[in-house]
């Protein structure tokens, strides 16, 4: 299933097809924090260690949704 998504004017938020709001594409790390139910320390230090991929927008940091889904899907596995 593949769904159109129009940027909107707050880059990290998106409005489907239909005009629905969904999920952020990128949060900023306190926000990926919230996300994924972690403190936000944990999270930045999670990001400096390059366990959670980042990148930047001017000076800030953002997480893809993508990147907490990998790092929470890695640590499934490695606990199985």
């Amino acid at each position: 299933m593949h769904e159109s998504a129009t940027p909107r004017s707050d880059a990290s938020e998106s409005v489907s097809a239909g005009g629905a709001q969904s999920d952020p594409l990128a949060y900023s790390v306190p926000e990926a924090a919230q996300r994924i139910g972690m403190k936000e320390r944990k999270v930045r230090q999670l990001v400096a260690d390059g366990a959670i991929r980042s990148f930047k927008v001017g000076a800030a940091r953002r997480v893809s949704h993508t990147a907490l889904v990998e790092f929470i899907e890695k640590q499934e596995k490695s606990a199985a």
